[in-house]
């Protein structure tokens, strides 16, 4: 048999959400607030589904030590990863504490447990600022290809406005991370596309594993554009 924790699902994931505020209201006595924004994988599987399933959660979480071993106490009463709920992401250059303000209200579970997401153009933002070359870039195109079927369409304008928003007036999008977006909008067929760039990312996979072996000290001081350009190099690419 497989130990390999159980995954988090469209279908779970509020499941998940109110056991944890369940628990985490019997701990505080009735008396606990906390706020969990969602960034990232949980919202793709949670309102875009072009991913249906991740093994953790990335947010913002703003909570007591209750609240911290309220999640500890669902990953043992679910068998889930340690970290299934975690904020590793605030260690990040994506982060900003302005997530929070351009966050959208997703539900208040037990009374005690306010949960938003980052959606639109606002997540299309902190992945083109991520720019991990063997994920984020599938998600770009999978957030917007979503979004035009959603009737929410979103303009490379919006997107712009969004980082600034976040990052700073001052802030521009990266050079490959502009570059990238201006050939989701020159795109004709997303869905195709889409497909293209999950191949890409499985190849980016595969060359950075080989890279890992051979140069890792130098990888880990690179940033994820620089990654790319070093996958790039091995690939052959331009």
């Amino acid at each position: 048999m497989s130990s390999e924790p159980p995954k988090i699902t469209k279908d779970n994931l509020s499941f998940l959400l109110y056991e944890l505020a369940k628990d985490y209201h019997k701990r505080t006595h009735g008396h606990g607030k906390a706020e969990l924004v969602l960034v990232g994988g949980a919202v793709v599987i949670s309102y875009y589904a072009f991913r249906l399933a991740s093994f953790d959660i990335d947010g913002i979480i703003n909570g007591d030590d209750e609240l911290r071993d309220s999640i500890q106490a669902v990953a043992d009463q679910e068998n889930l990863d340690p970290k299934w709920l975690n904020d590793d992401f605030k260690m990040t250059s994506s982060y900003t504490p302005k997530l929070v303000l351009y966050s959208t209200y997703f539900g208040t579970f037990g009374h005690c447990l306010e949960v938003r997401r980052v959606l639109g153009p606002y997540l299309v933002a902190v992945k083109l600022r991520s720019f991990r070359p063997y994920r984020d870039l599938s998600d770009i195109v999978g957030i917007l290809k979503v979004s035009d079927e959603k009737g929410e369409a979103l303009s490379f304008e919006m997107i712009e406005k969004a980082y600034r928003d976040l990052y700073g007036e001052t802030e521009e999008l990266p050079a490959e991370a502009r570059d990238f977006l201006e050939r989701i909008f020159a795109s004709d067929n997303l869905a195709k596309l889409f497909d293209a760039v999950v191949a890409e990312e499985k190849s980016n996979r595969e060359t950075l594993v080989a890279l890992d072996k051979e140069e890792s000290q130098a990888l880990h001081q690179m940033n994820n554009f620089q990654i790319l350009e070093a996958i790039k190099k091995r690939q052959g690419k331009k």
